[in-house]
């Protein structure tokens, strides 16, 4: 589980969702995540899939590259 979250705090870890934590296991090996792959690989919405990266984006846990909208990707933060 330590090796999961890396450099997360445990209680960081433990008020994600797992859907939360499952992507940030997949970026860990994929790099980057756009919203629309994110809600399809974890059969969500696309509002909901901009509030998870939002959530993440907020706990410094990912950051963005691109503009708004389609272009945008998803990646983790340096050191995590």
């Amino acid at each position: 589980k330590l090796d999961e979250r890396a450099n997360i705090p445990l209680d960081v870890w433990d008020a994600l969702a797992s859907r939360q934590q499952q992507l940030i296991i997949h970026l860990r090996k994929n790099r980057k995540i756009t919203r629309k792959e994110y809600a399809d690989i974890f059969n969500i919405s696309i509002p909901t899939a901009a509030r998870d990266l939002k959530t993440l984006v907020d706990k410094n846990i990912l950051t963005f590259k691109g503009p708004a909208g389609p272009g945008r990707y998803y990646i983790l933060k340096e050191g995590i």
